[in-house]
């Protein structure tokens, strides 16, 4: 038993432990903090180098692994990107995983979208490979090389986690972005406002992307000044720099003179920003130099081996790196953690800029984000779907408002009305069985606009080489949704069919037309128009083809229904086409008898996923006659036809493809090879097709249907160089009305638009 005046003392000297015990530990504590407060302040500086500059995920993987805190990150151009994403918090896996997600080809290759007038304008695309505008002053030749648009909804979809604009001193990480003033040469360094921007103003390589206007200047890629900015890290600030240099490209040598005039150009680059690179190296305390030797700055397919390049650097580097890590001295757990603010689901969505039907529109295509937190692929189909539609110049999307209940901001800019252009085409298509068919055209056309009102059209094309044609049209708008159209052309088509020593036909078809059509447009990708034309066909050497009277001239009435909506003419991955034609002699006013014909044809395709597409298509067309040489046949001109170098590219006999009625199906699928190579720049694609379909000169000719069957199935690769441009190689068999099946093998270039 203890005695009471023990248990006094006892009490006090339990009392006395546990306010010593509670002192050191807030001692301990206070004073981890202070270190850690205390702690070197440490900058990470990324170089620019286009693709090259994807090596620093690979650097920054191995930094956090060996637990480097990084409280400054300052790059240039493609350093920026990385760099942004960096100071957003985004972990170098996340990065990696984004790098080789994106379809850098579709990215810095895509057409811009279409104009205020889609339909006119996606024709226009799938004709011509090159469209210059130009006004009084010349030709308006665009002061980039690739499109600029994607790559600017890519930035704002990475940078949606924070607000906009911002203070890019309160990111997790401190941030700046360095460019170059295009009118003084001034290096610009951006420390607030839109991170988007601020990273695209960076990668403004010149003659490649447009500069970039920020605040009324015009900023481009800051390799040109500072390439690897150390002393802007020293300026904020940082007591240590760990300096991230890329060394790449292919060694150059005098032969390259001769056979590559750009490599002068590039080579001269690299000279001027070495000089600026150089000096900056002397003031870091750690430079990790990424060799990146027969790597180009465009070689963005390799992504993944330029990370795994950056990555073994750091490796390598790895005794050099904990000796910087000592110098920091004593770090607190978690040091290399940087601080991070809770992200909060969208509470609303606003739309700016466009008319109120415009707005009520984007924000109802965008009302799926509201209570969540951004979801990246969500973001993306929506503008790219708006996007689709032709109307918008850009869709900007940003955060801005209250942290804790966010509203996601959508800035739309309306296209600009186009002006006059200038356009060129090339087409060339052959087939080689037991013989051989081709054909081949050069096009080239100018659009005038604005003649007599701001939206009227007035056009002249030209085409030569094998089917010479000249066509002249103007389009009046007379209402919001209704136009006038007065159409001329005229044309010479040749069709010749040779085997080994012989022509097995030969055939020639002179025609003038003129029409005069009103149409309606309820819709940027759909027309509907009726009007009545005038026709002069002269024919030379036909073909044995049952069909009716020949008529020299004859007056013509016509409906047309036509719908158009491809995310690409060249090989498209996801869109639709209808068209359907009625066509009406008119013996009352002069034609020699009556006929009439009915057309129509058209595609589904849809995506199946990101790499691959399936395609549905159809072609019907009828004459209304019993017999193909009746009063009541449509002449050999007006026949329908079933010919289609998408799904018939095999050889067709002459009457396996005109006749009186004429049917048609046929399917494709798709699959884009550069999801799944890193070797492959432009879009390419996979294709597999089949078809089947039979052209009948009497009616009767059903009750052998078997015997009136064209089979033909292809396989072969196909490019798209641009939205007028492509190359297509397939190899398949056909089977035509003799059930002899033979091989064949086609080729496609030029623009072969669908």
């Amino acid at each position: 038993m203890i005695p009471q005046g023990n248990t006094h003392d006892m009490r006090k000297i339990v009392s006395a432990i546990i306010i010593s015990c509670c002192a050191a530990l807030f001692c301990a504590v206070a004073s981890a903090q202070e270190t850690a407060l205390e702690r070197p302040r440490v900058a990470l500086v990324l170089a620019g180098g286009g693709a090259l500059g994807i090596a620093h995920i690979g650097v920054i993987q191995v930094l956090e692994a060996m637990e480097i805190p990084v409280d400054i990150v300052v790059g240039t151009s493609m350093g920026a990107m990385i760099g942004g994403l960096y100071s957003l918090d985004y972990s170098p896996a996340r990065m990696k995983e984004i790098m080789l997600e994106i379809d850098w080809g579709d990215m810095f290759l895509e057409q811009s979208s279409s104009n205020a007038n889609q339909y006119r304008s996606s024709t226009d695309r799938s004709r011509y490979f090159a469209n210059v505008d130009f006004d009084g002053r010349g030709l308006k030749i665009p002061g980039s090389f690739l499109s600029e648009r994607k790559m600017i909804y890519f930035l704002d979809r990475v940078t949606l986690p924070t607000s906009s604009p911002v203070d890019f001193d309160l990111l997790p990480r401190r941030f700046r972005a360095v460019t170059a003033d295009l009118e003084t040469g001034e290096r610009v360094v951006l420390g607030n406002g839109s991170m988007a921007d601020a990273m695209r103003a960076s990668l403004s390589i010149p003659g490649i992307f447009a500069p970039y206007n920020i605040g009324g200047r015009f900023l481009v890629d800051g390799g040109i000044v500072d390439n690897l900015p150390v002393g802007t890290a020293r300026a904020l600030g940082a007591d240590f720099v760990i300096a991230v240099d890329l060394r790449g490209g292919t060694p150059f040598t005098y032969e390259s003179i001769e056979r590559n005039p750009v490599s002068v150009v590039s080579r001269s680059m690299d000279i001027m920003i070495r000089s600026n690179v150089e000096p900056q190296l002397l003031d870091a305390d750690l430079v990790l130099s990424v060799d990146l030797s027969g790597y180009q700055v465009s070689d963005f397919q390799k992504a993944a081996e330029i990370i795994a390049c950056g990555e073994m650097t750091a490796r390598k580097a790895f005794h050099e790196i904990e000796a910087f890590k000592e110098k920091l001295g004593p770090l607190a757990p978690g040091a290399a953690i940087p601080k991070h603010a809770e992200t909060h689901a969208i509470a609303r969505v606003i739309v700016e800029g466009g008319t109120e039907k415009m707005r009520s529109h984007v924000a109802t295509s965008f009302s799926p984000v509201v209570g969540t937190i951004p979801d990246d692929d969500l973001i993306k189909q929506s503008i790219e779907s708006l996007d689709l539609e032709g109307i918008y110049e850009e869709i900007r999307v940003k955060r801005v408002g209250d942290e804790s209940a966010p509203t996601l901001q959508v800035t739309l800019s309306r296209r600009e009305k186009p002006g006059h252009t200038v356009q060129l085409g090339i087409g060339y298509a052959a087939t080689y069985s037991d013989s051989t068919t081709s054909v081949s055209g050069l096009s080239a056309g100018v659009v005038f606009r604005g003649v007599t009102s701001d939206d009227s059209r007035l056009a002249f094309s030209v085409m030569m080489l094998d089917s010479p044609a000249f066509e002249a049209s103007f389009i009046q708008p007379i209402s919001a949704f209704l136009f006038v159209e007065s159409l001329f052309k005229a044309s010479k088509e040749t069709s010749v069919h040779r085997s080994e020593s012989t022509i097995s036909y030969l055939y020639q078809t002179k025609a003038l037309e003129v029409e005069l059509n009103l149409g309606f447009q309820p819709a940027e990708w759909a027309e509907i128009s009726t009007g009545f034309g005038y026709e002069w066909i002269q024919h030379d050497q036909l073909p044995d083809l049952p069909s009716g009277e020949i008529i020299g001239s004859t007056p013509m009435a016509h409906v047309l229904f036509s719908l158009r909506q491809f995310d690409s003419p060249v090989f498209p991955l996801d869109g639709l086409s209808i068209q359907l034609r009625y066509d009406q002699s008119i013996a009352d006013a002069g034609s020699g008898r009556s006929f009439r014909t009915i057309e129509t044809e058209g595609q589904i395709i849809r995506q199946l996923g990101l790499p691959l597409s399936l395609t549905a298509w159809w072609k019907a067309g009828s004459d209304f006659s019993l017999t193909g040489d009746s009063d009541s046949a449509a002449p050999l001109y007006h026949k329908p036809d079933l010919a289609n170098r998408q799904f018939f590219p095999g050889p067709l006999e002459l009457n396996e493809r005109l006749g009186s009625h004429v049917a048609g199906i046929g399917t494709e699928i798709k699959f884009q090879l550069n999801k799944a190579s890193s070797t492959v720049s432009f879009p390419s694609f996979f294709l597999l097709q089949a078809a089947a379909g039979t052209a009948m000169q009497d009616a009767t000719d059903i009750n052998q249907f078997s015997g009136f069957i064209n089979l033909n199935t292809a396989l072969g690769i196909g490019v798209r160089i641009n939205d007028g441009f492509g190359a297509s190689l397939r190899f398949g068999v056909t089977r035509g009305f003799q059930n002899e099946y033979k091989l064949f093998a086609s080729l496609d270039l030029g623009s072969f638009g669908y």
